[in-house]
């Protein structure tokens, strides 16, 4: 944690020591079991790891949680960061490095890509929603409780032209939300 600062260091000894154990308990502000894992003797390295992976310096950037202006916001920061970090580092790029691993090992060539621009899947949702929440009584969905839902949506869409922040959506079970949030996605 020292080559890192506290913050960063931390994030990423949180996300190290997890790997193959999952993320430690950090709860409360205590690091027990992160300690915990942090204390377990662990054999020597070969050095020839330092010819094949070249750990980069420490970035130039800092690390300032930015909450809602209170502890609890800036606490939930961290914790989030500390949870997409591992997500995306440990467990993505572990399966993806698996996945090439024995793609290599059976001669297998794995396509990606092709996906359809966000332009096109923005476009089709929008045509599928004004199907689904019509705001008048015809076409697929049409029925009473559409009416609400197109006010959601009609919402969402507001909200998501919006400057990026945290958003509410109060609305009864079947009332749409779940749909009407994809457009803020796209």
């Amino acid at each position: 944690m020292t080559k890192y600062g506290r913050r960063l260091g931390k994030l990423l000894a949180f996300c190290i020591a997890g790997q193959h154990a999952g993320l430690a308990d950090g709860a409360g502000g205590r690091i027990s079991a992160l300690a915990e894992r942090l204390k377990k003797e662990v054999p020597a390295l070969d050095p020839v790891w330092k010819r094949e992976i070249a750990l980069p310096r420490p970035p130039a950037i800092k690390m300032k949680p930015r909450g809602r202006g209170d502890r609890n916001g800036a606490a939930f920061s961290i914790v989030f960061l500390t949870r997409m970090a591992f997500s995306a580092l440990v467990v993505d790029a572990d399966y993806l490095d698996t996945e090439a691993n024995y793609d290599a090992l059976e001669n297998r060539r794995r396509e990606r890509g092709g996906y359809l621009p966000l332009s096109d899947l923005s476009a089709r949702l929008d045509a599928y929603l004004a199907r689904r929440f019509p705001a008048r009584a015809e076409g697929e969905g049409a029925g009473t409780v559409n009416a609400p839902r197109a006010e959601v949506l009609a919402a969402t869409r507001e909200k998501a032209a919006a400057p990026p922040g945290p958003f509410t959506v109060t609305e009864p079970t079947g009332g749409g939300k779940t749909l009407s949030s994809l457009v803020s996605c796209v």
